[in-house]
């Protein structure tokens, strides 16, 4: 097994990794480095306005899509917390398939993603485990939502006005047709794009077999 890059020191968050590999081999990778889980857009985003590196990384956020559904978006992926689901997906995605998973065998994921979300409503957008997206289909998010303030937390207002230097971004999403046309749920990935590339949020890829990159931080102690 390969050792993830240690790409970086980056005061107040911790030591930055870098592992380029399929999802479920890249979860090992770092972990190996003591880092449970790909980057999130907060700390990816933290790294950025520190002097880290600008380009794409997978993240450990998750989309979570059922029929005629909200899209969910969950702050710890299944898929990064499960090496099975993770192993799943990569072979989904080698098909050219997003990884659907049964209730019969699985359980109904998307309730119990829906309950989460509900129940978190009232909880501050930061502190939300799971949470909504206003539309299913391909949409922007404006810096001021609380879709925003979920995902980039404290690094909003600073990476907005000098990373973005706009008041939103792009959000790609799985055609909600394919989505209506099975009857489990699909969990899928957030793809968080580089600076050049917009700092757009792809969560329609189907590159988890791929050996595209993920960032991971070891926090410091005293890091978030």
């Amino acid at each position: 097994m390969a050792k993830p890059q240690h790409i970086k020191q980056i005061r107040g968050l911790g030591r930055l990794y870098l592992s380029e590999a399929p999802l479920d081999e890249q979860l090992r990778e770092l972990r190996s480095a003591r880092v449970e889980y790909p980057i999130s857009l907060r700390d990816a985003s933290y790294a950025r306005l520190h002097g880290g590196p600008t380009y794409a990384t997978r993240t450990c956020h998750a989309n979570i899509l059922a029929r005629n559904s909200p899209v969910i978006v969950a702050r710890i992926s299944p898929l990064v917390e499960t090496l099975k689901m993770a192993r799943i997906a990569v072979e989904a995605h080698s098909a050219t398939q997003y990884p659907v998973f049964d209730k019969s065998v699985y359980g109904d994921i998307y309730g119990k993603w829906l309950a989460i979300a509900e129940k978190d409503k009232t909880k501050k957008p930061k502190d939300r485990r799971a949470f909504f997206l206003e539309q299913r289909g391909n949409h922007r998010i404006h810096k001021d939502s609380e879709q925003a303030m979920a995902l980039w937390q404290d690094t909003r207002e600073d990476y907005f006005n000098k990373i973005v230097r706009g008041d939103s971004v792009e959000s790609f999403q799985v055609n909600p047709n394919r989505v209506d046309s099975q009857d489990g749920t699909i969990i899928n990935y957030l793809w968080f794009d580089g600076v050049d590339g917009g700092s757009d949020l792809l969560f329609w890829g189907r590159v988890l077999d791929y050996d595209n990159r993920a960032l991971g931080v070891l926090k410091n102690k005293r890091g978030r």
